[in-house]
């Protein structure tokens, strides 16, 4: 198998190594420091059926996890009630049963 290291900061680290005299070949360097690393896990992909479930799943019951349901309308006079979206624009939010 052929290595090919391109980053000097790298090759530097090893050479280090080697110059301290506690390793051998470039070999032993590798080998002590992938012996020393953990293997990552498996990377966990979250979704959000996932974060539903752990939601329905919360032990307290008086939590209502079920989020407003908003509806906006653009607006062209001021109110108290407006939020500006864009540079120019005001939509007012406007609650709504769900």
């Amino acid at each position: 198998m052929t290595i090919e290291i391109h980053k000097p900061e790298l090759e530097a680290l090893i050479n280090e190594r080697l110059k301290s005299g506690a390793f051998e070949n470039v070999e032993d360097v590798l080998m002590q420091a992938l012996r020393g690393s953990a293997i990552p896990a498996a990377k966990e992909t979250r979704t959000a059926a996932a974060l539903v479930a752990a939601m329905q799943a919360c032990p307290y019951e008086d939590v209502d996890f079920e989020p407003k349901r908003l509806r906006c309308r653009r607006v062209t006079s001021h109110s108290d009630h407006v939020v500006p979206r864009h540079k120019g624009e005001n939509y007012l939010h406007e609650q709504f049963p769900g």
